[in-house]
């Protein structure tokens, strides 16, 4: 059975007991998917201790090829001021908001009409010179007539108000209901 990466790397740095050293260095002697990774962990090791300057040009030419990458993604866009500037929207989208201009456009002209809109005479007015004594009275009109009514309710120009006494305030803790 093959040792795991970490026992391997611990092999290879001298960090396991003499005894499971020479172990595994048998073990490595046999195995040649073990040797392998042992020498490719060691060339690693070597290549990290020594700084090769092979690594160091390559970080470096792939430094210069990301930045050459960048500047030239940078000069490519081009700043549009607003009015210019190419907007996409999907086909849905754009029905979505042309629907809802149209419920809105429908909403303010229900409200700048009063809410009611004249159908072929389907609205009618309640004659001026008519007037109701009682609330019966004015159900009973309303139900004999199949059209939409306008109805103007006026009140009187001043209130009147039977003075009964003096004002008082109540605490309900003291207000008894009949008394």
């Amino acid at each position: 059975m093959c040792p795991d990466k970490e026992t391997i790397s611990a092999y290879i740095d001298g960090e396991l007991e003499q005894g499971w050293n020479e172990t595994l260095g048998s073990h490595m002697e046999n195995c040649p998917a073990c040797s392998r990774e042992v020498s490719q962990l060691r060339g690693l090791t070597r290549i990290m201790h020594t700084g090769d300057s092979v690594v160091e040009d390559a970080l470096e030419t792939a430094r210069h090829r990301v930045w050459r990458g960048v500047r030239s993604s940078c000069e490519q866009r081009t700043y549009h001021p607003f009015p210019f500037r190419v907007v996409k929207i999907p086909v849905p989208t754009m029905a979505l908001i042309a629907v809802l201009c149209l419920v809105m456009g429908a909403g303010t002209m229900m409200l700048w009409t009063g809410g009611y809109m004249d159908q072929g005479g389907a609205v009618a007015a309640i004659p001026e010179d008519h007037q109701f004594t009682s609330t019966e009275e004015l159900l009973e009109y309303l139900s004999r007539h199949e059209k939409s009514l306008n109805i103007t309710i006026q009140l009187p120009e001043e209130p009147v108000f039977l003075v009964l006494g003096e004002p008082q305030l109540l605490r309900a803790a003291d207000y008894r209901q009949g008394e």
